[in-house]
């Protein structure tokens, strides 16, 4: 879609806010960091692709079009995005940035507990670089969603064009200092 016309009532400056300050480059740094140990990803493990059977407890992950090889933090980046953030009643006109998200301490600890424990431990590289691995997961989500409900189909509704809101948020959150720093002491002190 080069060259695509932006309408003046979309919200573009995110998009500048997301190529700007080299956030992108931090995003594929991340990514082909060697020092991570690599393996098949899901690519996408949010809540909404895990099934679950009641009676048996057994699990499955469904929506697979995303799995590569990559860095395994990636996967466990994409579900504390998914699952360690929460974002407020995002109201906010659509050229304001909406309010940083918050993290849930606990939600992260427990969910670094469960990986090191079903993969055998939690290495010290992919601790420092889970803050990383998780805004180039948030970012990529949010310029997802603002490409697919802003150009492809752009008549989506207004929920949909909205909804890269709840990553940028998250986005946001991971570029406060205090937050990041948090969420690197949770993954130092998951090391084993």
């Amino acid at each position: 879609h080069v060259g695509t016309v932006w309408r003046a009532d979309e919200p573009t400056g995110f998009v500048a806010w997301a190529f700007a300050a080299g956030r992108l480059d931090t995003a594929r740094a991340v990514l082909a960091d060697a020092s991570l140990p690599r393996g098949l990803l899901h690519g996408d493990p949010y809540a909404d692709n895990v099934l679950l059977d009641l009676e048996t407890s057994q699990a499955a992950l469904v929506d697979w079009e995303d799995s590569c090889i990559g860095p395994l933090a990636f996967d466990l980046a994409c579900a504390a995005a998914g699952g360690c953030f929460s974002t407020a009643n995002d109201t906010a006109a659509a050229d304001v940035f909406p309010p940083p998200a918050t993290l849930n301490a606990a939600a992260l600890g427990s969910l670094l507990a469960c990986y090191a424990a079903a993969r055998g431990g939690f290495g010290k590289a992919e601790a420092e670089a889970l803050v990383d691995l998780t805004l180039c997961n948030a970012l990529a989500c949010a310029l997802y969603r603002f490409y697919q409900f802003h150009t492809v189909d752009a008549n989506a509704p207004a929920e949909a064009k909205r909804s890269y809101r709840e990553m940028h948020a998250i986005c946001l959150a991971l570029e406060v200092p205090a937050v990041a720093a948090q969420m690197r002491e949770i993954a130092s002190a998951a090391v084993c």
